[in-house]
């Protein structure tokens, strides 16, 4: 693989390595052709953003589902009937208040979220796997620096 040099001139801006960063993932997923399983599900986007905040915040109450999705409750209880109907989420009531109702991923929701992060990891291999050794090193320094500031700015670890 030969060495990519920077290139001469201005600093390019924002606005052309995020194009350019789309152009990579666009021909990664046409190189790669077919799509992973879990795009057979059909979901809306905000019905695999409720998956994802299930899995990443547990089991909660639908108030919190509701605020955390930035909707209404009643907005919130219907996409979980629909991800409900699917087999993908329940409800329940919380042992120590009945009158809470929580929901939760169940395992074939698990499953569904499971595949897609890994579906996401793979891609992001692959496409790392296309720097040289060097070029993934100095990658990953200007990766941590991100982080690092990403950090500071939001005060989250």
């Amino acid at each position: 693989m030969a060495e990519v040099s920077a290139p001469a001139g201005p600093a390019p801006s924002l606005d052309e390595v995020a194009a350019r960063v789309i152009q990579l993932s666009k021909l990664h997923r046409h190189a790669h052709g077919t799509a992973p399983a879990w795009l057979d599900q059909e979901m809306t986007f905000s019905q695999l953003r409720l998956l994802v905040l299930l899995r990443e915040e547990g089991p909660l109450p639908m108030s919190r589902l509701a605020a955390a999705l930035g909707v209404t409750a009643a907005t919130a209880s219907g996409a979980i009937d629909r991800i409900e109907r699917r087999g993908l989420a329940e409800r329940s009531h919380r042992g120590d208040d009945r009158r809470v109702v929580e929901c939760a991923l169940t395992a074939q929701g698990e499953d569904l979220v499971r595949a897609m992060t890994e579906a996401h990891v793979d891609q992001v291999k692959q496409l790392l796997g296309l720097f040289t050794p060097a070029e993934l090193a100095e990658f990953d320094r200007l990766i941590a620096a991100a982080l690092e500031r990403a950090t500071a700015r939001t005060g989250q670890a």
